[in-house]
C-alpha cells in the first residue's frame, strides 16, 4: 500500500540524504512493513516546490515509550 504523507522541507531533505531513517506518526493508517511513504513537501510558506520522495518501510515499533497511537517507522529508499 502507498501512503501520501506531508513532510516539512527540513526533515524532506534530511531523508533525501538519507540522515534521517525513520519516521514517527500516528498509525491511522495502519502502517504495515513492506508499505510506502510517499512524501509529499509542505513549505512553511504554504508553496510546494513539487518535490516528493519515496521510501519503504522496513520497521514498525510502538508501545514501549511511545504514546498510545504513535509508531516508529524505518524507513529505506524504495
Amino acid at each position: 500500500m502507498i501512503h501520501t504523507i506531508k513532510i516539512e522541507t527540513k526533515y524532506l531533505l534530511r531523508v533525501l540524504d538519507k540522515e534521517k531513517t525513520f519516521e514517527v506518526r500516528l498509525n491511522d493508517r495502519d502502517y504495515q512493513a513492506g508499505d510506502i511513504l510517499h512524501f509529499e513537501e509542505v513549505r512553511e510558506d504554504d508553496m510546494c516546490k513539487n518535490c516528493s520522495e519515496r521510501r519503504r518501510i522496513t520497521y514498525i515499533h510502538s508501545g514501549m515509550g511511545m504514546k498510545e497511537g504513535y509508531v516508529v517507522l524505518g524507513i529505506e529508499a524504495e
